[in-house]
C-alpha cells in the first residue's frame, strides 16, 4: 500500500532552464527552422522551451512521488506543458520553471 497519496497542485521549483544562443542555433538547424532570429540564436522558439522541461520534470518526480508509488507504476504519460508567452524570449534570459501535479 502506498505511503502517501498524490495531491493535485503539489508544486516544486523553480528549476533553471538551460537555454543559450548556441542551443537555440542548434535547435533551429535541427528543426529546419528558417526564422533568422532563431538561426542566429537571438530569440528562443517556444518549442525549444518545451523540450527543456524534462530534466525539471524528472527531478520533480523524485520529490513529489513517493518511491513506493513510482516503483509500482507501469505506464507512460507525456507531460503537459502550458506555455504562456507575453513576448519573445531572448536567448540570454534566465528561464525558470515550476512543476505541478494536475491529476
Amino acid at each position: 500500500m502506498p505511503s502517501k497519496a498524490l495531491h493535485a497542485e503539489d508544486r516544486v521549483g523553480p528549476f533553471e532552464l538551460p537555454v543559450g544562443p548556441e542551443l537555440v542555433r542548434q535547435f533551429a538547424e535541427a528543426t529546419l527552422d528558417d526564422n533568422q532570429q532563431f538561426r542566429d540564436g537571438r530569440l528562443v522558439p517556444p518549442s525549444l522551451v518545451a523540450t527543456q522541461v524534462y530534466r525539471a520534470q524528472f527531478a520533480a518526480i523524485t520529490e513529489l512521488v513517493p518511491n513506493d508509488i513510482f516503483s509500482a507504476a507501469r505506464s507512460g504519460v507525456h507531460g503537459q506543458h502550458d506555455l504562456l508567452l507575453h513576448r519573445p524570449i531572448s536567448a540570454d534570459e534566465r528561464l525558470h520553471t515550476f512543476i505541478e501535479t494536475h491529476s
